[in-house]
């Protein structure tokens, strides 16, 4: 079983400003990359953070959810997954998780969010590329 199967990733958002994550201003993260799984997220001026997970599954999965507030060691993000299902934890705490991820890869289905954030969303069409790092 390859990682596009079943893994996890584990990172850091962190910005300049020192209130990114509660301001009412649009922050677009630079993408983190590893072994064909790639992550990246924009903070909206709504207050809410958007992710989005290309790799797992080959296929885009975008959750998103309130940003909580983070002090200056940013916001940890871990995104695991496994044949059933993708989740994705904020500080420890899991906002999302999407558990027909492996029936949207072979196109069927959508996702419905099942956490306490808004969930996971199935990606459109034709994704939007991440951001240049």
């Amino acid at each position: 079983m390859g990682i596009e199967q079943q893994g996890s990733l584990s990172f850091r958002i962190r910005h300049q400003d020192p209130d990114w994550s509660t301001n009412d201003k649009r922050y677009e993260f630079p993408p983190f990359r590893v072994e064909g799984i790639t992550a990246w997220a924009v903070k909206k001026p709504e207050k809410v953070i958007e992710f989005h997970v290309n790799g797992p599954f080959n296929a885009e999965l975008v959750f998103d959810g309130k940003c909580p507030p983070v002090g200056p060691e940013g916001l940890h993000v871990v995104v695991t997954w496994s044949r059933r299902e993708v989740k994705l934890y904020l500080n420890g705490k899991q906002i999302g998780v999407d558990r027909q991820a492996a029936e949207k890869s072979k196109g069927k289905g959508s996702a419905e969010g099942n956490g306490a954030g808004n969930g996971a969303a199935a990606a459109p069409d034709t994704p939007p590329k991440p951001p240049d790092a």
